[in-house]
This record gives structure tokens, C-alpha cells and sequence, in this order.
């Protein structure tokens, strides 16, 4: 941690190396007014028992030979800059012999505070060679008003001068007058403690002889129908004051000090210029600029709608621009101010862009349409099935998964009890399926581990579930899942965000996914422990409040990060290249994916990630990392990283050993009979690299094989096949199957 700021600059007052074995010893120190005091004691003084034994690591004990902290009113400072909740405290390298910033730092004082004009310190009263220190940081001025960038820091409260704490050495005085200080802010120094703030500018009293002592706006820029405040201090002796445009007189709201304010609301862009007659001066000006943005708002509600419902488009623009949101063709031009209602197919980002005096800004809104979900998967299961599918329907404990691990801090319970997020069995249109929210750090709002739910993961074990020695990552391992980032919709349960380094809030109605994190953890995932690797995918958004990161809008893996596992495979990591399969999150998505080892020289594996029965899959190399919860080979699935926020929904999850191109869960039968004059032509579903058997009957008993191996097409979904030998039969009965080895 760095030097407390409060300590930077200030007067040491330094004793005699011999005054801490003259007991009893004490020191007189008196400033020219009130200032803020701070007495560093070492860490390793116990008063009460008169020894130098209380740890280095936690406040001297006080009471004692140290007794006179107390009674002098002494207050431990906490700014919450020190680690672990500490309160403030400094360290110093007893030995000398440390090199660099926070280097050898063996003995550590607490810093305690007292505001006063003078202080007596006495002695340790042990002896030894542990010290106390004394710093004096600040004195007392009078002046009326507090500024910082125009705005008052505290408000004035009368004709009245008002007193505030500046920092000896960190001032200065500008031509006007104006004086930049460090102030203190925050509790009031009669209670022994204050905050130090830079950049701030002290108005000095009104002085008759100067017309204009400040002329300020409260706002540089405002938003279409916005009010800004212009402030002022004049000399009280003005025989005029008046600000144009408009030729407002403002001598009626004037004080006798010779300050006053008016509030008003500019269309345009204005320059504001103060007028002052004084009996020595007339005419003295000054101005300010208050521009006004083209566009004051421009909203989607709701900005999330399911397929064929409407949402409506709101703006403010300036009164004298013109605005455009395409695709949308306006009969007339839109007023200002006005809405518009629409109904895109698909997930569509708006953009309003208003243009005035050749000028122009654009505000952009994003409409997420959701696809209405569909029961079961949108592939055909292998044909020996899955080796392993959980179906989202039931506790994941109940099927043993273990969620006993360092990324999970589930409380066991759903998003209707316990702490914010968890773990819940939901059902949507028939269909059930798993919700996993992670509100993000609920440890920061008063919920305590374990059992935070600020981390959400479950692993299961596949030592019984692959063959024997089976290593998936390095023989090859096959993922079928499907699952959506979800958004509330006030009737599936939904907690806040609970986010590190944020305030609570409603959850994003966009939806808030996930991060691959930790050495290649993600949503879902196989961990082989034969290899020590680990392969992720996650669906991810923008990033959520807080602390919360991404790599984009899509699904998400593992980095291209080399040919070697590696730890630097992140979302957050540097080096190497992100992988991002760009599609809508939010809707539901069915993912096949093969894992394999990369024998291209790019990475560590090749995965091929065919979605929505689509046969083509999308290719890309990845790196393996090298994060484990677990000592077996396991899958995962879950939210397993304190800093990010995120949730999603899995309809199911499965795996099998091996390399399987998938299939299409359409029923494999013949689908298209047609007769020309060559003869007759059969179509039925199949994908590329199958074979089939085809045969023919006249009475459906006895079966004419007319090919055993015929290939399905290469490049469609449909294979065809010509039968030119019908012109001796009346009836005919066809049947083609998968053909067999």
C-alpha cells in the first residue's frame, strides 16, 4: 500500500533518538491555529503490560505507559486503505537495506488523529528502540464559499464567514483571487478526522473594490429541457448587475455579500455575459458558455420482447435538429420529442443520429428479440446415445454432481430464498430446464461465506462414466448442450445484482452472461486429468455492472495462446488471440461441439461447434488450460468466478467419448417420392460421410437390395436416388436405412 495521502508533505516534528529511555518524557508542540495532528505508535508497544511483545501485525496495546493516547482524546484513523479491513497504518525499513517501493518494510505504526492547536506527547514509557512519531498536516483559514469546478463542496450558510481545513504547502493564489487548495471533506475535524480532496478552488469574500469576483454555471453541457444554475459573487457596492441575453437585472438576487444565483434553461447553445457597475468601474463583464447537447434520451421499452410483439422507441432531441433512425422512412419529420412503435424479426440495434449548425451526435439502443423456445435438442443423439446427459429437469445433487469446490459458494439454495442467486429448476412453455445466476459479490453487501452465492459451480466426476484410462482431450470428446444467457421478465425469479465494487441494482434487462476465467474455466467444460487440461465455452454479453468483463457478444472459449497448456487463456488475459463464436445469446441455442487434438501447429486443440442443426460447423483452434477443481477427469458447468457477474439457463448437457458429426433430429425417413419419365426418384434427410441401404418391394415380404452403400450427398441435408428399372411393375414399396459395416 502506498504512504497515507493525509501524511504526504506534512511537518515531522522529530524528537531526540534518547527521548524514548527518559521516563517519564514528554513534548510540548503548538501550531499557529487549529490543525489536524497524527501520532504514529509502533505496532510492537503493549502499554499495559510495559513490554515491546504485541504483534507487529495488529494496533499497539494502549492503556499503561500508554495511557495518555486515551486520555488526550486520540482517534484511530481508517480511511479503508490498508488491506483486510485494517485501520490506516505505515511501515518503515528498520534496517535501511531495502531497495524499491515497498522494499524491506519490517516494522509497521498505527496512525492515530487529534485536531487541536496544540498536542503534549510524552513517552513510551518501555524503553527500546520502538518509536513515536508526531505529523502535522493542515491549518485553519476563513473564507466564504468552497468551489470545486464552480459547484459548492458546502453550501454556504449565511452572510457569515465559514472556517475549513487546507493543507499547509498546497495552495496557491491565482490573479483573481481564487485560491487551489487540498481541503478536508468529509467528517468534521471537531471529530478527529477528515478526507484529503485535490483540485479544489476557495472563492475568498466579495471585495468591493473588485466588480466581478466570479461569474460560474453549473454545467458545461446540458441535455434538450435541462436547467442549469448561473452563480456569481460581486462587490456588495454594485449600482448594476444584469446578465444577457435578455438583459436579466440581478441586483434583486444579490445578497448583502454580494452573492446570488438564477436558474435557466437554455434552448441553444449561450454564452451568458454578467454585467457590473460599481461607483469606480463601469462595465466590467465576464462570461460563461452553456452548450446544449443535441440529444437529450433516446430509450427502447422494453428492450427486450419476444418474436412478433412491439416496443417503443422515446427521444429528446434540440429544438433545431433534424433526426433520423433508419430503417424507419418518416412521411413527416418527427417532432423533438415523440416516440415510435416497433416490431423488429430479429435482435436489432436502433441508431437516432440528430444533426444541427453541421453538427451532429448519435444515441443507439438495442432491441433483443427473443426466439420462442422449442422442446428437446435440434440434433439426433448418437447412435449408441450419449455416455453421459443430464437434462436440466432435476437438482443437479441429485445425480451427483459435487459442487464441493474452490469455485463454489452455493448455499444450496434457489433464487426465491437464501443468499442473492443460486441454483433453480424453472419451467417455460412445458419445457423444464436449470437457472444458475451469480449476482456477482455478495460478500461486499453484508452476506459472509461460505455459502455467498457468490460463485456458483458443480462438477462431475467421469472416472466411472468414460472407458478406463480414457483421456478426453487427448482422445477426443464430444458436447452437446443448449442454453441461453436469460432476462428478467417478472415471472421467472430473478435477485439483483450484487456486484464487487457497486451498489445493489436491478438486474440487467439486457441479460448478463459470463467469462471464460482461471486458467480456462467456463459455463461448460471438460477437465481431463490424464493431461492436465482444461477446455471451456461460455456465453457471454457486454459486461454487467461492477466488476464484471467480457470478450464480446457471443459464445466464447478458451484463447489461442500457443502449443502448450497454458494458464494465460482468459478473457482477461493479454496474450494470445479470442475465440468468439458471434451469435444472439439470449435466444435459446443448441450447441454440438467435437474436441480434438490440434495437429495444424496452432494450438493445443481444434473444435468444430455446429449449432441449430446445422451441418457446417464453425472451426477454431484453442489453447487448453490449466485450472482443475477437481483431481478426476470431470465435466462442469456453473459461474465459478468472484469477480464477474453473470447467469444462465441449460436445457441439458451431455458428452460422449469420441469424434461424432452430428445429426439432425429430423425422423430419418423418405420424405419425397417423385415419377418422371426415367423413372422414380426418392429423397430422405442424411448428412455428409453417411452410407445407406436401399431396397424394393413389390408386395413388402421379399426385398430386392438395389445399392448397400450408396453416399449421402456432400454438400445438402437431403440425399436423392433415381430408380431407372420400374417400367415392369405395378406397384412398387421402397425402404432405405442407415447402412451397416
Amino acid at each position: 500500500m502506498d504512504l497515507p495521502n493525509y501524511l504526504i508533505g506534512g511537518d515531522y516534528v522529530r524528537f531526540a533518538n534518547n527521548a524514548r529511555d527518559n521516563n517519564p518524557y514528554s513534548a510540548f508542540v503548538e501550531a499557529d491555529g487549529i490543525t489536524t495532528w497524527y501520532l504514529l505508535v509502533d505496532n510492537r508497544l503493549d502499554g499495559a503490560a510495559g513490554n515491546k511483545n504485541s504483534p507487529n501485525n495488529t494496533d499497539p496495546v494502549l492503556g499503561g505507559t500508554l495511557q495518555w493516547i486515551i486520555d488526550d482524546g486520540w482517534q484511530r484513523v481508517n480511511t479503508n486503505i490498508s488491506p483486510n479491513g485494517q485501520a490506516d497504518y505505515t511501515g518503515v525499513d528498520e534496517g535501511g537495506d531495502g531497495f524499491g517501493p515497498g522494499q524491506g518494510l519490517n516494522q509497521f505504526y498505527s496512525v492515530y488523529s487529534l485536531t487541536i492547536d496544540s498536542v503534549t506527547v510524552n513517552g513510551q514509557g518501555i524503553g527500546g528502540s520502538n518509536m513515536i512519531s508526531l505529523v502535522t498536516q493542515g491549518k485553519m483559514i476563513t473564507v466564504n464559499s468552497i468551489k470545486e469546478v464552480g459547484l459548492p463542496i458546502v453550501e454556504d450558510n449565511g452572510a457569515g464567514p465559514d472556517s475549513y481545513a487546507i493543507s499547509i504547502g498546497y495552495f496557491n493564489a491565482d490573479e483573481d483571487g481564487s485560491i487551489n487548495v487540498r481541503i478536508g471533506k468529509g467528517i468534521p475535524n471537531e471529530q478527529g478526522s477528515r478526507t484529503e480532496l485535490d483540485g479544489l478552488v476557495i472563492i475568498p469574500p466579495a471585495d468591493s473594490e473588485i466588480p466581478i469576483q466570479q461569474f460560474t454555471a453549473t454545467e458545461e453541457k446540458i441535455n434538450p429541457g435541462q436547467s442549469v444554475i448561473l452563480k456569481w459573487t460581486i462587490s456588495p457596492e454594485s449600482t448594476l448587475a444584469s446578465i444577457s441575453p435578455g438583459n436579466i437585472d440581478i441586483l434583486a438576487k444579490t445578497g448583502a455579500d454580494g452573492k446570488g444565483s438564477i436558474e435557466l434553461t437554455p434552448n441553444l447553445e449561450t454564452e451568458y455575459t454578467l454585467t457590473v457597475n460599481t461607483p469606480e468601474e463601469e462595465g466590467a463583464t465576464d462570461s460563461v458558455v452553456v452548450d446544449v447537447a443535441l440529444i437529450g434520451y433516446f430509450t427502447a421499452e422494453p428492450p427486450v420482447i419476444d418474436s412478433g410483439e412491439d416496443t417503443t422507441l422515446s427521444w429528446l432531441v434540440r429544438e433545431d435538429a433534424s433526426i433520423s433512425i433508419p430503417p424507419i422512412n418518416w412521411v413527416v419529420p418527427p417532432d423533438p420529442e415523440g416516440t415510435v412503435s416497433v416490431s423488429p424479426e430479429t435482435t436489432t440495434k436502433y441508431i437516432l443520429t440528430a444533426s444541427a449548425g453541421g453538427k451532429s451526435e448519435s444515441a443507439e439502443v438495442l432491441i433483443n428479440v427473443l426466439a420462442p423456445p422449442s422442446n428437446g435438442g435440434n440434433f439426433a443423439e448418437p447412435i449408441e446415445g450419449w455416455d453421459y446427459a443430464f437434462n436440466g429437469d432435476v437438482d443437479p445433487l441429485s445425480v451427483e454432481w459435487n459442487h464441493d469446490n474452490g469455485s463454489d459458494q452455493w448455499d444450496s439454495s434457489d433464487l426465491d430464498s437464501g443468499a442473492p442467486g443460486g441454483a433453480a429448476i424453472l419451467n417455460e412453455n412445458g419445457d423444464n430446464f436449470l437457472r444458475l445466476q451469480d449476482t456477482g459479490n455478495p460478500t461486499n453487501h453484508g452476506f459472509g461465506d461460505p455459502g455467498s452465492n457468490r460463485k456458483v459451480y458443480f462438477t462431475k466426476d467421469l472416472t466411472t462414466i468414460l472407458s478406463d484410462n480414457y483421456s478426453p482431450l487427448v482422445d477426443g470428446i464430444t458436447l452437446n448442450f443448449r442454453a441461453r444467457v436469460p432476462v428478467p421478465d417478472n415471472i421467472l425469479p430473478f435477485d439483483d445484482a450484487h456486484p464487487a465494487g457497486g451498489n445493489i441494482s436491478e438486474w440487467q434487462a439486457s441479460g448478463d452472461g459470463y467469462a471464460i476465467h482461471d486458467g480456462g474455466k467456463g459455463t461448460f467444460g471438460i477437465r481431463d486429468s490424464l493431461s492436465g487440461q482444461l477446455i471451456s465455452f461460455t456465453l457471454s454479453t457486454d459486461p454487467g455492472p461492477g466488476s464484471d468483463y467480457s470478450e464480446g457478444i457471443g459464445l466464447s472459449m478458451n484463447r489461442l495462446n500457443g502449443e502448450n497448456p497454458s494458464a494465460e487463456v482468459d478473457a482477461t488475459d493479454g496474450s494470445g488471440e479470442t475465440n468468439l463464436l458471434p451469435i444472439e445469446p439470449l435466444n435459446w441455442n443448441d450447441f454440438w461441439i467435437t474436441i480434438e487434438a490440434d495437429t495444424s501447429g496452432s494450438g493445443t486443440h481444434r473444435a468444430d461447434i455446429y449449432m441449430n442443426d446445422n451441418s457446417a460447423p464453425s472451426s477454431y483452434f484453442l489453447t487448453a488450460g490449466t485450472g482443475s477443481d477437481a483431481e478426476t477427469t470431470y465435466m462442469a458447468m456453473g459461474l465459478g468466478a468472484t469477480p464477474q457477474s453473470g447467469a444462465v439457463d441449460i436445457d441439458f448437457f451431455n458428452i460422449k467419448e469420441g469424434i461424432h458429426i452430428p445429426t439432425n433430429n429430423k425422423p430419418f425417413q423418405i420424405i419425397d417420392i417423385s415419377y418422371s419419365d426415367n423413372g422414380i426418384s426418392l429423397s430422405w434427410p442424411s448428412r455428409a460421410g453417411e452410407a445407406f441401404l436401399i431396397e424394393k418391394s413389390e408386395d413388402a415380404l421379399f426385398w430386392e437390395e438395389m445399392d448397400d452403400s450408396y453416399p449421402a450427398s456432400d454438400d445438402s441435408e437431403v440425399t436423392e436416388f433415381l430408380d431407372e428399372e420400374t417400367t415392369e411393375f405395378r406397384k412398387l414399396i421402397y425402404r432405405v436405412s442407415r447402412a451397416t459395416e
